[in-house]
């Protein structure tokens, strides 16, 4: 049970906490974001927290940085 509880820094986030992470790279806002995909910005935040909690990061730059070390990013 500890090890379920236990995060993974390496956990790789969703297709769609991808797409999200991507538009955050190039420095759009959440509301930006939701307009682009047709969705609401609360599901915008929802998805961003739901990677941030699998990739043990803080915030939306931390994630960014993670996700381009471990190349599921690409500039």
């Amino acid at each position: 049970m500890e090890e379920r509880l236990r995060k993974t820094n390496d956990a790789m986030p969703s297709l769609r906490q991808m797409q999200i992470l991507e538009y955050a790279m190039v420095g759009k806002s959440n509301q930006e974001i939701a307009y682009i995909l047709g969705i609401r910005e609360k599901t915008v935040k929802n998805h961003l927290t739901s990677a941030f909690r699998k990739m043990d990061v803080a915030n939306r730059t931390q994630a960014v940085v993670h996700a381009l070390q471990r190349g599921w990013l690409a500039l």
